[in-house]
């Protein structure tokens, strides 16, 4: 990994905030810390190694502190545990690139089909 960020995604603490969410209503809350490893990984296996929305998401969080992601059945709110985490958008970018490469190794091909919903914004 390059030395363009100051810490290792494993080293970088995330609050993990979780809302379920049953017809349409939000109900129950779980809390907890995990690193920014161990959400990557979520998220690439979710989401598609190859998604850029995981890079974005990754992105934001780590630029901005914190970044709400909303699923069909939960709503998550990722927010760095340490604001000094928070890094520039350069090594942002680079801390994430580097993580999906180690994760893709150099001879593996991913050739992933990804399901794109697009939905009609609600009418107010």
């Amino acid at each position: 990994m390059s030395e363009a960020y100051p810490k290792q995604p494993g080293e970088i603490s995330v609050k993990v905030t979780r809302h379920n969410i049953e017809d349409g209503i939000r109900r129950g809350r779980t809390d907890e810390v995990a690193t920014l490893d161990d959400k990557l990984k979520e998220y690439l296996v979710k989401m598609g190694s190859m998604s850029a929305h995981v890079f974005n998401v990754m992105v934001q969080l780590l630029t901005h502190g914190k970044v709400r992601l909303a699923f069909q059945t939960y709503i998550e709110r990722l927010e760095l545990v340490d604001p000094k985490d928070r890094v520039t958008k350069v090594q942002a970018i680079a801390l994430v690139d580097d993580f999906i490469a180690v994760q893709r190794g150099p001879d593996k091909e991913f050739l992933v089909t990804q399901q794109i919903v697009i939905q009609h914004p609600k009418r107010r």
